[in-house]
């Protein structure tokens, strides 16, 4: 079998940005987005909401808006795919934080 990325897994956008405290940001596009929050502190709109720490990691389906409790800095991938879209549907709650220390390699993977 020849590899086909839209089958698996590909990169469909990468974000990075730095948001003023109070300002929102929307993420869109079909997929699953993988957030890492590398400095400060950001909520996801979500029930209920919770805030999301430096060092941590969000995955999201499809779409994710963010809003910035202090001045922060995200770095975001949207992946595309069948394998992105299988564990973007498998997600326990939607969007899902999880603690960096869980993805060790993130930042890295991410950049």
């Amino acid at each position: 079998m020849i590899y086909d990325e839209t089958a698996w897994a590909a990169l469909a956008e990468t974000r990075d940005v730095s948001p003023a405290q109070g300002e929102m940001l929307r993420l869109q596009g079909a997929g699953l987005w993988a957030v890492l929050v590398s400095r400060g502190a950001c909520t996801p709109d979500a029930s209920p909401p919770r805030t999301v720490q430096a060092g941590m990691l969000i995955l999201a389906q499809d779409a994710l808006a963010l809003t910035a409790e202090a001045a922060c800095h995200l770095l975001a991938v949207r992946l595309t795919g069948r394998n992105a879209a299988d564990l973007a549907a498998a997600l326990p709650e939607n969007p899902y934080p999880i603690r960096g220390e869980s993805c060790p390699g993130a930042a890295e993977l991410i950049r």
